[in-house]
């Protein structure tokens, strides 16, 4: 049997670790308390393979009650097989002790099963009460308990809910278990066990000779100076004959003291007698213990507020031996109480003061309690409402609005916070309420319902749909206002007298290399790349600041290269609100860089094409001189004159394509298109004619064809203009390369489209120069480089292409050459 000595193990692991043969009575005060015994006590058998027998109520392992999820499902899982009996209700519990002597087989059969080491059997003695066991049938279950303990592996827990346990049953109770537990203390017990074996007898059971009852001196002793509270026995002459250390504590004096008596007449016997009960007659006459609650000075000097429960004691005669007290110090409990007192005055006082309404529904939604600010909040009184709910008043509302939030709350019992709900008073106005509650939890844990506040939010909604709308539109100018800002490609800038940022779109952010996070506040001056440009805008700042006629200049913003230079034409106004001042300055800076760059294209175009046209038209002249007057010259034969004549017509081929260059640009500048005259064209035969010119032309350079003679290399397009493109990238090829280096044009069919590709090794392009080389005017080279050529080729190419519903693609490297791809439709 378990010894009860002094050790470092806490209360908890002395109950999970009875030994065999101890019977546990265990008296709690809480239900939370008795759930964590009895479910460690039993967790802790089943992991040792001991089986077990749980007399408790259905549901008591299931929830919160256990200590841990673990447990739960410890015990489900020993249901499901076999190793713990347990009731499922009521009916279940009284059709097993109906025939004790039936259950105790199956008991015993239980507990000697093979392969288990024992049973551990846990009774809520309470419960049984409530379903309706006679005392006599509890009090038989436990003598057997008691006799089984000496022949079978048998532990058992019973607990009493010291609340609902009458005295005279704990005190039966106390006799026949070998152990009392409470308020954490494990006391041992047995004593008094003589008025037991009577009903031992009458069940037919043999008590084990080998266990021997306590002897009442030293048990009551281990008991009286353990409890926690203050016990003491007055003999039948009312003469205080034994006491704990805790009354010894409570009244400040030795127990040699209170035994001897000397002490009570020294002190005054009126206010301690009735302490301890000597001349109070109803503790004599009563049939069970009187509880009282007196005051009384405690040993630290401060009154101390004590619940006092004195009974009789009686002798096998039925004469009264004395009397058994015990005292509670309850000081803190009186304490709570009128804290709690104080609380609900001062929540009177709040809820008649506070704005808010404060309301209590039950589980059905009725109003169980709402504060006098019902009649301003909702219309009512508060009495008219009680019994009634929001969804009947609210009229205006259809049910279904307040059904859907009491569904989510009734399905999921929690918190809420701010829900807004309307409300349409009996006059007919129309309410917001904000509604905040929390749950009402009952005793049973069950929720009975919800109690919180309402606030009339009424004129709030109303200021915040006023705020909205003033919002909403506010933003609505912002954003016209962005949006024509974002909308405007060139950079603008607002900036105050002192030449602040005060505001600037994302080109001026871009232009001045800032954000407007960065920007606002900042100098325009201290952020403009250079002193040229930030004189000039002070002094464009002061020429509209003093209504000059000046109101636009022109800058050269600085750039890492020249080539890279950009133009602006920077143009202010004066800002002018209301009342007419001025202060602050706009400035729009209009790019003029491309406008710069095409005026310089234009003008070398124009210097280009003089020098083009009067190179062929020089040469033409002069060999027509030749002919128009051979005599001056010494006469020429006629095969030299043949010769003139036909480098004449070249020159004139050389304008003339000039000339439709030209003119091509011309239809194309006015929205025209070119003119195509589709045929059946082959690209192979055609490209080996253009090379074989180009090879008389160019015999320094190679070029080759690289067609496969088995597959078609027929398109569907304009002969001339098809020529025309080859030409123009044949020629390019030509002029970018070094000589000596090939020339290669391939062709072949992909799919639905006809491939051609026109390759050199010359000397390559930049993605910059490839971005651009089908600009008009565009070209890759300086005019001081000796290529030469207008600029409108790849233009005219690219446009050629996409009236054929083609594509053209660059591929080129600076160093290594160029390919460009032509895929032209095989449909035509």
């Amino acid at each position: 049997m378990t010894r009860i000595v002094a050790s470092g193990r806490t209360f908890k692991q002395k109950i999970e670790d009875l030994e065999w043969q101890d019977h546990v009575c265990y008296v709690y005060d809480l239900d939370q308390e008795w759930q964590e015994a009895a479910s460690g006590f039993l967790a802790a058998g089943l992991t040792r393979g001991e089986r077990g027998c749980c007399l408790l109520p259905a549901g008591f392992w299931t929830g919160q009650k256990t200590r841990c999820a673990d447990d739960a499902i410890l015990f489900q899982r020993a249901m499901e097989k076999g190793c713990l009996l347990h009731p499922h209700d009521e009916d279940m519990l009284v059709a097993w002790l109906a025939d004790l002597q039936v259950f105790f087989e199956k008991l015993r059969a239980h507990c000697s099963a093979a392969g288990f080491t024992g049973c551990r059997c846990i009774v809520d003695m309470h419960w049984l009460q409530r379903c309706g066991i006679p005392e006599q049938v509890r009090g038989d279950f436990l003598l057997w308990l008691n006799q089984s303990m000496a022949d079978m592996p048998l532990l058992a827990l019973c607990g009493y809910a010291r609340q609902h346990a009458a005295p005279a049953e704990l005190q039966v109770a106390f006799a026949r278990h070998s152990y009392v537990c409470h308020a954490g203390h494990l006391l041992p017990g047995g004593f008094g066990m003589e008025p037991g074996y009577g009903h031992a007898r009458r069940l037919g059971l043999s008590i084990s000779k080998g266990r021997r009852p306590f002897r009442r001196g030293p048990v009551l002793d281990a008991i009286f100076k353990a409890a926690p509270f203050a016990l003491w026995i007055l003999n039948r002459n009312r003469q205080v004959v034994f006491v704990n250390q805790q009354v010894c504590d409570t009244l400040g004096v030795s127990e040699e003291q209170i035994l001897s008596g000397a002490w009570l007449p020294a002190a005054g016997a009126g206010e301690y007698g009735t302490f301890f009960g000597m001349h109070d007659p109803a503790v004599y006459e009563a049939g069970g213990p009187v509880e009282t609650e007196l005051s009384l000075m405690h040993a630290d000097g401060c009154l101390h507020d004590y619940r006092v429960i004195r009974t009789r004691v009686m002798g096998d005669d039925g004469q009264i031996e004395g009397i058994l007290g015990l005292a509670l110090d309850i000081t803190d409990r009186k304490i709570a109480e009128k804290r709690l007192r104080q609380s609900e005055r001062r929540f009177r006082d709040i809820a008649l003061e506070v704005g808010d309404l404060i309301w209590e529904v039950g589980p059905n939604w009725r109003f169980r309690y709402l504060s006098e600010k019902a009649k301003d909040i909702l219309g009512y009184e508060a009495d008219r409402l009680v019994g009634r709910s929001l969804a009947e008043l609210d009229n205006a509302a259809p049910q279904e609005t307040w059904q859907v939030l009491f569904r989510a709350l009734e399905t999921a019992p929690t918190r809420f916070r701010n829900v807004e709900k309307w409300w349409q008073t009996p006059d007919g106005r129309q309410r917001c309420l904000l509604l905040s509650g929390v749950p009402v939890i009952g005793e049973d844990g069950r929720p009975g319902g919800f109690r919180g506040v309402a606030e009339d939010i009424t004129e709030r909604k109303q200021q915040e749909a006023n705020l909205k709308r003033a919002l909403w539109q506010a933003e609505d100018a912002r954003d016209k206002i962005d949006s024509i800002l974002r909308s405007i490609t060139d950079a603008l800038i607002v900036v105050d007298s002192g030449g602040r940022f005060v505001m600037l779109n994302p080109a001026a952010e871009d232009l001045f290399g800032t954000t407007a996070e960065q920007a606002l506040g900042a100098s325009v001056y201290a952020l403009c790349p250079g002193s040229n440009v930030s004189d000039a805008i002070r002094r464009l700042m002061a020429d509209v600041a003093t209504g000059s006629a000046v109101d636009e200049i022109c800058l050269a913003w600085p750039a890492e290269s020249a080539r890279r230079q950009t133009y602006f034409k920077a143009r202010a106004s004066q800002v002018r609100n209301l009342q007419g001042d001025g202060p602050g300055v706009i400035v729009l800076f209009q790019d003029m860089t491309r406008e710069r760059e095409m005026e310089r294209l234009k003008t070398e175009f124009i210097s280009t094409a003089a020098h083009e046209l009067r190179t062929p038209l020089t040469s033409i002249m002069g060999y027509l001189e030749f002919c128009m007057h051979p005599e001056e010259f010494g006469g020429f034969p006629d095969a030299q004159l043949r010769e003139f004549m036909a480098e004449i017509y070249d020159k004139a081929e050389v304008l003339e394509r000039i000339v439709s260059d030209l003119l091509d640009i011309s239809r194309m500048d006015a929205g025209r298109e070119i003119p195509l005259i589709m045929e059946t064209v082959d690209i192979s035969q055609v490209s080996r004619k253009i090379l074989q010119h180009f090879q008389l032309q160019f015999p320094a350079y190679r070029f080759e064809m690289v067609f496969a003679p088995e597959i078609s290399h027929r398109v569907q397009a304009d002969r001339q203009k098809l020529v025309q493109v080859l030409e123009n990238l044949v020629s390019n090829a030509v002029k970018y390369s070094p000589e000596g280096s090939v020339v290669r044009v391939s062709g072949a069919s992909e799919g639905t489209a006809y491939r051609i590709s026109v390759c050199d090794r010359g000397i390559g392009m930049t993605p910059q120069q490839i971005a651009r080389m089908f600009e008009k005017f565009y070209r890759a080279v300086d005019l001081n480089s000796g290529v030469r050529g207008l600029g409108l080729g790849m233009h005219i190419v690219k446009h050629i292409i996409e009236r054929h519903g083609g594509t053209i693609a660059v591929h080129s490297q600076p160093g290594k050459g160029t390919e460009i791809i032509v895929n032209l439709p095989l449909g035509g």
